[in-house]
């Protein structure tokens, strides 16, 4: 569904048993569908994962630090916010094109 997401407010995927309730409750959600369909059809040979690293109260602060670095090894990558209003997207796809071509063998 795609008001899933709207319902986890920041925090709440390190409250304890969180992951496995939501494998149980999408796996029961993926099971529903119109009568007189067989298991296999209604799931399709799909299973349902939930991935939840142990270490996923800090992924804000490892995003921070790759942040940091990037700043410190490559400024260049940046968009300033003057740019951002001036250029919009565009000034993004510059750099990433940049970047690509200068990457490449």
């Amino acid at each position: 569904s795609q008001t899933l997401p709207r319902h986890f407010l920041p925090g709440t995927s390190l409250c304890p048993g969180l992951p496995e309730r939501l494998r149980r409750e999408l796996q029961r959600l993926a099971m529903e569908s119109p009568a007189g369909r067989s298991d296999e059809e209604k799931m399709c040979g799909a299973t349902v994962s939930v991935l939840a690293p142990r270490h996923r109260g800090h992924l804000v602060w490892m995003g921070g630090v790759v942040l940091a670095e990037m700043l410190q090894c490559d400024p260049g990558r940046w968009v300033s916010r003057d740019e951002w209003e001036r250029e919009g997207v565009a000034a993004v796809v510059s750099r990433c094109a940049v970047q690509s071509a200068t990457m490449q063998p």
